[in-house]
């Protein structure tokens, strides 16, 4: 037990002692373990999800995300296994992404059927930047790629996470709390783009989060409010603060304000019973970001896609 807690204590230092370089995270449930890996395979149940974000359109060249993944619990091996892939385009950058995780779950002790996870990730990307889509002051600039350049990287994170109560039959039998923390890009490295006169040096940093939260149970439906922090080496730093909520196999939804002048409303429709097996739901969503502050106007709007499909075991 000691061991466990000086293990956990010391991960959460490491996170914390150390530009944006990752797309941005939403606030749906069934993508979490991408952030943070501790998180594959939480629940009784298996879930694929696709998405699609177009952030801030009030310009051109403006973030857009695709994304797809899956995370399976193997509930007798207490492990989950989950992969992704992204495709993160901001002019004139385009970044695609394949990953996977792994999380062993046990139970702690602290309550009667609690539950810490352990996970670790690793995922390769390629990165390739387009100088025609470059305006620039100053055509002679000896940092400026020529033609299309592309560099492949590989990095890697882990983190754990932490459930006070965990049913093996439902999760909707009882409230709880949770935390957890990651590092969901671990590796500082060069990212070096040779095309141009003077080599540039796009540096991949460490990126980390930590969140907080409960889930509020009801007969009907449930409430889970949270926190979540993300930092970006050196000193970039953001907290969120908002809640998700369901009406058991019915309807979905939720709230977020986020530090970095954002807010955030998303909702969706589920669909069950019948939908190839009894025991699986369709849910269909969206999610709406106003960007607030004096940067707001500028920034505009952003949306997002989410559909995902979910088999409870």
């Amino acid at each position: 037990m000691k061991l466990i807690f000086t293990v956990i204590t010391i991960f959460g230092c490491v996170l914390f002692a150390r530009a944006q370089q990752v797309p941005d995270r939403n606030y749906f449930r069934g993508m979490s373990f991408i952030w943070n890996p501790a998180m594959t395979g939480d629940g009784q149940y298996w879930e694929t999800f696709a998405n699609y974000r177009r952030q801030w359109l009030g310009f051109e060249g403006a973030p857009r995300t695709s994304s797809i993944g899956i995370h399976y619990p193997f509930v007798d091996f207490n492990m989950g296994l989950g992969g992704f892939f992204i495709h993160d385009y901001t002019a004139p950058i385009r970044n695609t992404t394949v990953g996977g995780t792994y999380s062993y779950q046990f139970e702690l002790g602290l309550f009667k059927n609690d539950r810490l996870a352990l996970g670790i990730m690793g995922f390769a990307s390629q990165f390739l930047i387009d100088a025609v889509e470059i305006d620039v002051v100053d055509p002679d600039d000896v940092l400026i790629p020529v033609g299309e350049s592309a560099q492949f990287t590989f990095n890697a994170g882990g983190g754990f996470y932490y459930v006070s109560h965990s049913n093996n039959n439902s999760r909707y039998d009882r409230s709880y709390f949770f935390f957890g923390a990651a590092a969901n890009q671990a590796l500082p490295s060069d990212l070096i783009f040779s095309d141009s006169d003077e080599p540039t040096n796009y540096k991949r940093s460490i990126h980390a989060n930590a969140t907080l939260g409960g889930r509020i149970i009801n007969d009907e439906f449930f409430i889970e409010p949270y926190i979540w922090v993300n930092y970006a080496a050196p000193n970039i730093f953001n907290t969120n603060v908002g809640f998700n909520a369901e009406v058991y196999s019915t309807l979905w939804g939720g709230l977020n304000y986020s530090t970095n002048e954002t807010f955030s409303i998303q909702a969706g429709y589920i669909i069950a019973d019948g939908l190839l097996t009894d025991e699986s739901t369709l849910r269909i969503g969206t999610i709406a970001t106003l960007s607030l502050g004096t940067l707001g106007k500028p920034r505009g709007i952003s949306y997002e896609f989410i559909l995902a499909y979910r088999f409870d075991l």
